[in-house]
């Protein structure tokens, strides 16, 4: 099977909070995890549905970024959510020693 992304994926498991609105405009906030990101995005894996072309923020320990919804999919009690990111993030780069 051909892969369709279009950037590298890294596997993590990093436990965050999800922020959004639901239908009614009224503000929720979920605990999730991250299943893995690329620069443009991340995979998340919850026990709350979010409608797809919904705002997140979702906020971790040592990040916070937001985007919208992009693709849902249900199996079983969770929800596995595609994240797009409003501003990718900026790729790790190892900085090389001067010495």
């Amino acid at each position: 099977m051909e892969e369709k992304r279009k950037e590298p994926r890294i596997a993590v498991m990093t436990r965050v909070e999800a922020m959004w609105e639901d239908e009614t405009g009224a503000p929720r906030v979920a605990p999730a995890t991250i299943e893995d990101r690329s620069p443009g995005g991340a995979n998340i894996r919850i026990n709350t549905s979010i409608s797809v072309g919904s705002k997140v923020t979702i906020k971790g320990h040592r990040e916070q970024f937001t985007g919208v919804v992009v693709n849902s999919r249900n199996d079983k009690t969770e929800y596995f959510l595609g994240i797009k990111r409003d501003v990718p993030a900026k790729p790790y780069v190892k900085e090389e020693s001067t010495k």
